[in-house]
């Protein structure tokens, strides 16, 4: 097994970091000794039907999140319907978008993290470098 003297020894491989490149391209085995695809079965528990299982602490604190959302939203509707002043309503929506928008950011955090500790798993599930990027420009 190889052994770097310092971060600068670890190899990249086509651009992405290091730790996002499944085990079989760090350390490319001859076709010879290669092993089969890895079966459904032999797929990590994490991750099912292309999707990485967050951990339920984490679900639940989102959850909540949006819960808190909910709720301002149906606040928001009673403004409405009392004819609450303008200013009040905006200050509501702007409270509530933002609200969602750290909910998002909990949610995808916690997928990147789940995504740095098994990156195996994740590949296996789809999560590229690539794709990963592309989720949080739809976030930023």
């Amino acid at each position: 097994m190889a052994t770097f003297r310092s971060v600068s020894e670890i190899p990249v491989v086509t651009g992405r970091p290091f730790c996002a490149v499944p085990l079989s391209e760090r350390y490319p085995v001859p076709r010879s000794t290669r092993l089969a695809p890895p079966r459904v079965d032999d797929i990590p528990p994490r991750v099912y039907n292309g999707s990485m299982e967050l951990a339920t602490q984490k679900r639940e604190e989102i959850v909540v999140r949006l819960r808190r959302v909910e709720g301002q939203l149906r606040g928001i509707q009673r403004m409405l319907d009392e004819g609450r002043d303008c200013a009040d309503v905006v200050t509501q929506f702007a409270a509530a978008e933002r609200a969602l928008e750290q909910a998002a950011f909990k949610f995808f955090g916690a997928t990147m993290a789940q995504c740095a500790e098994d990156p195996d798993g994740a590949a296996l599930a789809g999560y590229t470098a690539e794709k990963l990027e592309r989720m949080f420009l739809r976030l930023a």
